[in-house]
């Protein structure tokens, strides 16, 4: 219920509430791409929030680096097997920044595996990327894997007004009204929209752990 909606991002959340319904059954795999700070991030989070809410099984939710890091630990400790049980008692992986999974000799195999298990065996698949998809061939060749195959959908990145009403809307949710998010405020955040969850995040720290800048209002907060 927190996820902004646009014109933006509207076809991408289309794709995205048709995999909710329907995972396994249609779009698979479902390819989200776009630029930083489009919100790749937040729509990958918000479909496996609502896939639970479906009675989808342990959506898994990772990313490129993660997965890429488990496979090696996995391998490094002869645990290999355990990973790959893990992955059978899931419903959907859903993989944020997969362009940055570090394909090797070394995990090309059990990548490779872990996706088209999926995609095989009926599950669904989720992956965003920084990346279109034709940007990723090579990985597609080397992993046995189209992922695209199934849908791709790009998500812009927001309007200048778009992102003032995101941030706007982020301060509501955390006790600023709109005399404290005023348009000054706004704009300093706005400088740094793509990493607005980080921000958000840290102003809800900041709020719990020290209450007397969090009286001063917004400006101490982000003057800390």
């Amino acid at each position: 219920e927190s996820l902004h909606i646009g014109p933006f991002n509207r076809f991408a959340h289309a794709a995205a509430m048709a995999v909710a319904t329907s995972p396994g059954a249609m779009y698979n795999p479902l390819f989200l791409y776009g630029s930083a700070g489009c919100g790749k991030t937040a729509m990958l989070h918000a479909l496996a929030n609502k896939l639970k809410e479906q009675g989808a099984v342990a959506p898994w939710v990772t990313s490129g680096v993660r997965l890429t890091r488990a496979v090696a630990l996995a391998q490094a400790a002869g645990r290999l097997e355990e990973l790959r049980d893990f992955a059978a008692k899931t419903s959907v992986l859903l993989m944020d920044d997969i362009q940055l999974m570090g394909v090797t000799d070394a995990n090309r195999k059990a990548l490779s595996a872990l996706l088209r298990g999926f995609i095989a065996s009926g599950k669904q698949l989720v992956l965003t990327s920084a990346l279109p998809p034709g940007a990723l061939r090579a990985w597609e060749q080397v992993l046995e894997v189209q992922l695209a195959a199934g849908h791709a959908v790009e998500i812009k990145t927001p309007s200048a007004s778009a992102q003032s009403e995101v941030i706007v809307q982020e301060l509501a949710r955390l006790g600023f009204d709109a005399e404290q998010a005023n348009e000054e405020r706004v704009q300093r955040i706005a400088a740094v929209f793509p990493g607005l969850n980080a921000v958000v995040s840290r102003l809800r720290t900041l709020m719990r752990l020290s209450p007397a800048a969090a009286s001063g209002g917004l400006d101490g907060l982000l003057r800390l």
